[in-house]
């Protein structure tokens, strides 16, 4: 069992999260067995249908399939598919709060991406347990993913047709990103002053 507002694991029995301390709902959500194929299915069949919808979604909707499936042994692929879901939510909700103004910080994208953060890490951790070598590709996923996501903030906020500006104004950002995967201190700030917003969360960091 997972809690609903923090996803932290919740010991047998509890009543309260050890977390976040919420209050441990007295309804218990049934698990599934390891041989629940067709419902394991079915819930990740969910998951790709909320991935696909693109918007903005609660961390709770993640933990709510993980509740669901309780104990299943999931397969590689089936963990995969929990893993990009939370790198996507988790990326969304990062560059929400990044371009939200410093003075005023978008304080529910910042509790959702950090609810999303560590859900993220625990899959990933789980799916790095069974296929070792994913961890850096998955790592360099997700600051692509951001990115992508950044990018196209940012068109947005300056009001400019994503498919006229794409090229012209993509590859210049895309360089300083692609820089700044390397985690060099330059690369980042010249990153940050080319897609985040003057006044910004992003800007400011």
């Amino acid at each position: 069992m997972f809690c609903v507002y923090c996803g932290f694991a919740l010991a047998d029995q509890a009543s309260f999260c050890a977390g976040c301390g919420a209050a441990v709902s007295l309804r218990r959500v049934q698990t599934l067995s390891s041989s629940d194929e067709g419902r394991v299915d079915g819930l990740i069949s969910n998951v790709k249908t909320m991935l696909s919808t693109q918007e903005f979604l609660s961390h709770s909707e993640l933990v709510g399939v993980l509740n669901g499936l309780g104990n299943a042994k999931l397969s590689v692929e089936q963990l995969a598919v929990l893993v990009d879901f939370a790198t996507d939510q988790y990326c969304r909700w990062h560059v929400r709060w990044l371009f939200s103004p410093a003075v005023a910080p978008d304080t529910t994208a910042a509790n959702e991406y950090e609810r999303w953060q560590f859900l993220n890490e625990r899959l990933t951790n789980s799916l790095v347990a069974l296929v070792p070598a994913v961890r850096e590709p998955q790592q360099r996923a997700c600051k692509l993913k951001a990115l992508q996501f950044a990018i196209q903030a940012r068109l947005r906020h300056d009001g400019k047709d994503l498919t006229k500006e794409i090229g012209r104004q993509t590859t210049g950002w895309f360089a300083h990103g692609l820089n700044a995967l390397g985690f060099r201190n330059a690369a980042e700030r010249a990153m940050q002053q080319a897609i985040f917003p003057t006044g910004s969360v992003g800007a400011d960091e």
